[in-house]
């Protein structure tokens, strides 16, 4: 599963979400895709929110902007 949006705009609700869907599916994996988390603060944000929502990180890659033309290719 993916999300390409925002990653300022997510919550605790949604992350719970993602941690049922990936409890339910053990060979799903999350991309987070954002321009945000080309920003190492972000990054450590959103990691420690997942992890703290028992996401394990090996399940999810976290990516941060591209242009154009590779962002339609992910």
């Amino acid at each position: 599963m993916s999300s390409f949006n925002n990653v300022i705009k997510l919550n605790s609700e949604l992350i719970a979400c993602w941690q049922q869907i990936l409890a339910q599916s053990p060979g799903a994996q999350l991309l987070l895709k954002s321009t945000v988390l080309d920003s190492p603060d972000i990054k450590q944000r959103i990691v420690a929110d997942l992890s703290q929502a028992g996401i394990d990180m090996q399940r999810v890659q976290l990516c941060g902007g591209s242009a154009y033309d590779d962002y339609m290719l992910d």
